[in-house]
């Protein structure tokens, strides 16, 4: 399921550009050439491929469509994202725009982040949570605001219910061998998604009136309750004996991530030289990482996709004065 930190990020992102795209006054060409270049960026790539995270951030023309991570739509997205890359980077933003050009280097970032997790890390292949926290996800964001009428809400929550078992079949055809911690994780997680969707959801639309729309929900909820049990019987007797891959990324990734996500830059801060001493001194005896080492395992594991913001870098190097290995080496230690 998509985390706090996720969500918040997909709504400063809406506010960001709001602000930048809205009428305002003495706004230069740079600007309005950033701000009308994000728009498109937005609705064609960022909110398309992440509909549940439309839904949060109030985008409710986005509320029937599901995510989804068929080969097809993930090559698109990729080709979508390198495309927007390479226009933001030819965009030429005039001396004296500070703000146009803050908000090229978040948008940047912000695609940099995505085709570094789709096409390096590539989580829709390790990650059997990612499909069964994402459709839990995508029924939650419906059914915790009361944004519109009982009844509609519904309706949009039918016409997602409609995807989810298709998800879950993908889910089957992409996951390869997936570190055993997130194939246990996913396990652990499944009987409250069942609960969920069983319980829950019912509770949360009992105010609905229209007939058809009830009906229709009592069909597909049950079809999606079914495809989950079945997904979890995939999970204990197929893929959880093959479970053998390794949740690390590797040094250079983890700072590419660190960078695009978080602002981080380990070389320019010291750190990353400072690091390597106790890098390699773990990566010495690391075969024991992914067993011992779940909470690291989950931290590597977060989702990926981080609208810009202009919240400040968490870094424990720039909370200390002089750079430390300690300090250091403890971030690259899901890395390495």
């Amino acid at each position: 399921m998509a985390n706090a930190f996720t969500i918040e990020t997909a709504v400063a992102a809406g506010l960001l550009l709001t602000a930048c795209s809205g009428a305002q006054p003495r706004r230069g060409a740079g600007e309005g050439e950033v701000a009308a270049l994000a728009d498109r960026y937005f609705d064609e790539v960022f909110f398309k491929y992440s509909p549940t995270r439309a839904t949060r951030a109030g985008l409710h023309e986005y509320d029937t469509r599901l995510e989804d991570f068929s080969p097809a739509a993930i090559d698109a997205q990729v080709a979508a994202l390198k495309d927007f890359e390479t226009r933001f980077a030819d965009l030429q933003v005039p001396p004296g725009s500070p703000d146009a050009e803050a908000d090229r280097e978040l948008l940047l970032s912000d695609i940099r982040s995505n085709l570094l997790e789709l096409t390096t890390i590539r989580r829709w292949e390790k990650d059997p949570d990612l499909y069964s926290g994402g459709i839990t996800a995508s029924a939650f964001v419906i059914m915790s605001r009361n944004f519109a009428p009982p009844d509609e809400r519904l309706r949009s929550l039918v016409a997602r219910e409609k995807q989810m078992p298709a998800m879950l079949e993908i889910a089957r055809q992409n996951l390869k061998a997936p570190p055993l911690r997130y194939t246990e994780i996913a396990l652990e997680q499944l009987p409250g998604i069942l609960s969920f969707f069983e319980k829950d959801v019912p509770a949360a639309f009992k105010d609905a009136k229209d007939e058809a729309t009830l009906r229709e929900f009592a069909q597909w909820n049950g079809q999606v309750v079914s495809a989950l049990r079945a997904y979890q019987q995939f999970l204990q007797t197929d893929l959880l004996p093959r479970s053998g891959g390794d949740y690390r990324i590797g040094a250079e990734t983890y700072r590419k991530k660190l960078l695009w996500e978080e602002a981080v830059d380990l070389r320019s801060t010291g750190c990353w030289r400072s690091a390597w001493p106790t890098c390699a001194a773990t990566s010495a005896s690391s075969s024991a990482w992914p067993r011992s080492s779940p909470r690291t395992a989950r931290r590597s594991r977060s989702s990926r996709t981080s609208a810009p913001t202009t919240r400040r870098p968490r870094s424990c190097c720039r909370r200390s004065a002089t750079p430390s290995a300690t300090c250091a080496g403890s971030s690259l230690a899901a890395a390495s």
